[in-house]
């Protein structure tokens, strides 16, 4: 695979092999048949179809019929060119089939050593090992499979009228106030991904000194470094740094302050580990990255073509200054403890129609949770108006935003813009 994914075709990117963490493709689908042939799905036939379909054509790279309008063809036995805004017959289904496999892994399939899941948002089916997400799967004896003759109309009613509270409560909020987020993340109603820092992989480049590419990262390879001692189990410690799938408080802190700005759009505001997001699930939906390429290796896609790079370290290389513009942007604030730090916000549109990738990348924790305050702060977009006029907001604007921070005891102080990258093509909108 070559080092360089063109984010302009980020739709048909197919090359990157999903999550299979060593199953070969027969093993899925016998894992697959398996599944279907056990009385969770004795009474589900389309559910069954449903489930052997995606991991076949998973399992053979035919990852462009994963969508659900082929689904719906080949499953369904709907028109080729029906209508998937009307009919949710592959939504709902999916739904069901995500019931069904926790149900099967809460009974027959309990002492499985890989557990197949097919992750919101789309339909690509993902296997795991057991001990990787064994704490997220309800466990109970095989011998002891749940009821088929519960009474579930009491919890379905319950359900139903928590469902109407929600959208009753979520009626009376009042509209957020514009902010550069909301133009920038949040327009057109579209999803948005929220990648959040891997800590692990912040570890392993503190411990290693180097940074794997993306192709390790997506196939769950970090590799031990050189120096390492041989009488050390270094293979099992890093295993663990390749599956853990934790973050760090900046990217807790940065979900808090977008949450509050924004109550009204929580529920199009899906947070994801960057060892469980793709380039192939952006379709028409935005994409915000929260933390620079030692700690989310997708942010190197959209790192190479910038101004204010942010490869390593706390160091911004400004490789085309202005007048009066430094040549590098270094912080003081002791890893922001203390003091002035930097963070570059750029904006980068993914093609018509296809939405926009948003990347926030700090010279320290602190910095990175004071660029999305930057963001979500509803007078910074009368500050970006000012210096770049209203073209920013328009979908095709490309910008750079290097915004200088300042840390008083480990907390956020000022934030303020210091210098800006910005182009726009106003021909594409000429009437």
């Amino acid at each position: 695979m070559p080092e360089r994914i063109t984010v302009n075709h980020i739709i048909e990117i197919n090359n990157l092999t999903p999550d299979t963490r060593h199953l070969s493709p027969e093993a899925q689908r016998e894992l697959a048949a398996q599944i279907a042939a056990s009385p969770v799905f004795e009474r589900a036939p389309r559910l069954r179809s449903f489930l052997i379909y995606i991991v076949d054509r998973a399992s053979s790279g035919k990852l462009d019929e994963l969508s659900e309008q082929h689904i719906g063809y080949e499953v369904f036995q709907r028109d080729s060119d029906y209508d998937t805004t009307t009919d949710t017959i592959v939504r709902s289904s999916a739904r069901q089939l995500r019931a069904k496999l926790i149900e099967y892994y809460a009974g027959q399939g309990a002492s499985s050593d890989w557990v197949l899941e097919i992750p919101k948002g789309g339909y690509l089916p993902r296997f795991h090992p057991r001990l990787v997400i064994s704490a997220a799967i309800p466990t109970v004896a095989p011998s002891d499979p749940p009821s088929r003759k519960a009474n579930y109309w009491p919890w379905v009613s319950l359900g139903l009228a928590l469902a109407l509270l929600a959208v009753l409560v979520r009626s009376l909020l009042p509209a957020s106030p514009e902010t550069p987020f909301s133009v920038l993340c949040l327009e057109g109603n579209r999803r948005l991904k929220v990648l959040v820092a891997d800590a692990g992989l912040v570890l392993y480049t503190g411990l290693t000194g180097r940074t794997p590419s993306l192709q390790e990262y997506v196939d769950h390879k970090l590799p031990p470094p050189a120096w390492w001692p041989d009488d050390q189990p270094a293979a099992h410690f890093f295993e663990i740094l390749a599956d853990r799938r934790n973050t760090d408080w900046a990217g807790v802190a940065s979900l808090t302050a977008i949450y509050r700005a924004h109550p009204d759009a929580v529920a199009r505001i899906e947070p994801r580990h960057p060892k469980l997001f793709h380039l192939r699930e952006m379709a028409g939906e935005n994409l915000l990255l929260l933390g620079g390429a030692n700690s989310i290796p997708w942010a190197l896609q959209f790192e190479r073509d910038l101004n204010f790079q942010h490869l390593t370290g706390p160091t911004f290389l400004n490789r085309s200054p202005r007048p009066g513009e430094p040549k590098e942007y270094l912080p003081n604030d002791r890893h922001g403890l203390r003091g002035r730090g930097y963070v570059r916000i750029s904006v980068h549109p993914l093609g018509h129609g296809a939405g926009r990738a948003i990347h926030v990348s700090g010279s320290s924790w602190i910095a990175t949770e004071m660029g999305l305050r930057f963001l979500t702060d509803p007078k910074n977009g009368a500050v970006l108006t000012s210096q770049l006029g209203e073209n920013w907001r328009r979908p095709e604007a490309t910008m750079e935003l290097m915004i200088e921070t300042e840390a008083v005891e480990s907390s956020p102080g000022a934030a303020k813009l210091v210098a800006w990258r910005f182009t726009y093509p106003p021909q594409r909108y000429t009437n």
